[in-house]
């Protein structure tokens, strides 16, 4: 939803790859006919019209202008920020670098002067980097352009057993991207120690770092979607490795997981997979019953694998009072992967704060103008409480308090405009404030503050707002959580503002 460097990046990484393994099965979307009817065929154009995959033109244009923004990213010592105007980061910038590295194996034309200068930046930081996680990050990425000796990567080799478990897959990857590939099947059969097997569900995952979970090797998504990279690479024929895809599988949260880094990581590992595993020629029929009535049956092969009508939706009014059992039925050849979501809204007002490892209080105040001493403009402030009255053109500032139990990283705060109330600044970008570096999206019903870094402690962040309609209006909370790290939450109370002419 937003326009930094990692959502930009992740927003063509999955569909670019999802394109390649398209390509290789021989569907040409561009020219399919479908032999559909009704509502299907309105589905399907939809889709085709929606969805870059299923339009080459569209998704190129795509890919083309998310490299494009990505190259107005990159900040002069070749590295990237996670916004423009902010320093580069030696994490955000390796992952463009990979998505980079990505663009140009998927046969997408890319500057080389840009990743050249990202590699560079990279292979720098490696050597100056005290991060044990980011060097090996570093590493991974460096080692897919053979832009690093395997003899750096023996240090971690020697303290690998105290590696998280993300760190080893990285680690194997990088000997594997290199040619050893002996070490890196050694470090494979170390990871499979450590994996939970469930034999009845038929999974297998591995723990994420939980002492520092909230930074990005602590992911678990990105922990199992790495090691399942490993097991691809060196161990792709393992009973562990379509375990692996199967937990990951499971653990979407409906049609995406946790972020969109999330997102595009397992989509990039699970398309390799699909290839390897020769996933592309089903012939099955698929059966889908809701307390014993069938609700749809369909025919799945490799002619219309991509674009069959792939989703039920069941109202309120389908669903039985007491208890429902859904039940899918595969008839034939071919692996069968299916999610299941349930959405639902709540009409209660005066929502109360929640937190979780931060918290956040928003308060209101009005501006009253007036002369200091030295005959400048000052003002006056006086706190706005639940329920009082404004006049249209008073001017109000929004205070913001974030209360922080640790360090964190990639930081966002969302604050819901009272729909009578306007932003006095309209330009989005850069701004500093506090002590902490920020970048600003104002948008008509909310203003989005974006912080690279939250160091423990209080942080105050600021705006100002004019009442401008009269009415009565509800401030939905303010919402903050941790781009990469979503348990990291938090919520303000609801407000209710009035304004009058």
């Amino acid at each position: 939803p937003y326009g930094c460097v990692e959502q930009t990046t992740s927003r063509f990484i999955p569909a670019l790859l999802v394109n390649k393994i398209v390509k290789k099965s021989g569907v040409n979307f561009d020219k399919l006919s479908p032999d559909k009817q009704g509502i299907e065929m309105t589905k399907f154009l939809d889709k085709r019209n929606s969805n870059p995959v299923y339009n080459t033109a569209l998704l190129n244009d795509m890919v083309t202008e998310g490299l494009k923004r990505l190259y107005t990213f990159q900040n002069s010592d070749g590295g990237f920020g996670w916004w423009s105007g902010f320093e580069s980061d030696n994490y955000m910038s390796t992952y463009v670098t990979y998505s980079l590295i990505l663009a140009k194996q998927s046969d997408y034309s890319i500057d080389n002067s840009v990743l050249e200068r990202a590699l560079n930046f990279v292979a720098t930081k490696f050597n100056s980097d005290d991060q044990i996680y980011d060097r090996l990050y570093m590493a991974y990425v460096l080692s897919m352009e053979k832009k690093i000796n395997a003899d750096k990567l023996e240090q971690f080799f020697k303290q690998r057993d105290s590696l998280n478990n993300y760190g080893k897959a990285l680690l194997s990857l990088a000997y594997f991207n290199l040619g050893d590939k002996a070490k890196a099947d050694l470090i494979c059969q170390n990871l499979k120690t450590f994996a939970t097997i469930d034999e009845t569900s038929g999974t297998a995952s591995w723990k994420n770092d939980t002492k520092f979970y909230w930074y990005w090797y602590g992911d678990r998504i990105e922990t199992n979607t790495f090691v399942f990279k490993a097991f691809m690479k060196s161990r792709p024929n393992d009973k562990v490795t379509p375990m692996i895809a199967k937990w990951l599988l499971e653990n979407r949260e409906g049609n995406h997981w946790y972020s969109t880094k999330d997102t595009a990581n397992t989509i990039y590992a699970l398309t390799e997979y699909a290839e390897i595993n020769k996933e592309l020629n089903p012939d099955y029929t698929l059966s889908v019953f809701y307390n014993n009535k069938l609700l749809k049956k369909i025919k799945v092969n490799k002619e219309n694998m991509f674009d069959f009508d792939n989703s039920i939706q069941l109202e309120e009014k389908d669903l039985d009072n007491s208890q429902g059992k859904i039940k899918i039925v595969r008839e034939g050849k071919g692996n069968l992967y299916y999610s299941a979501t349930a959405e639902y809204f709540s009409l209660e007002e005066n929502i109360k704060a929640a937190s979780n490892m931060i918290a956040v209080n928003r308060d209101y105040y009005k501006l009253s103008e007036k002369k200091d001493k030295d005959n400048k403009i000052a003002y006056d402030k006086t706190l706005i409480k639940d329920g009082d009255i404004l006049k249209s053109g008073d001017l109000v500032e929004v205070k913001l308090t974030v209360k922080s139990n640790n360090d964190y990283e990639y930081l966002i705060f969302e604050d819901m405009k009272p729909a009578g109330l306007e932003a006095t600044e309209v330009n989005s970008g850069y701004v500093y404030q506090n002590g902490i570096s920020l970048s600003r999206e104002i948008r008509d019903e909310k203003n989005v503050f974006f912080a690279n870094d939250l160091a423990q402690g209080t942080q105050i962040i600021t705006y100002n707002l004019r009442a401008e309609v009269p009415g009565k209006f509800h401030a939905l909370p303010t919402k903050s959580y941790a781009m990469y790290a979503p348990q990291i939450r938090a919520n303000s109370d609801e407000k209710v503002i009035q304004v009058t002419d």
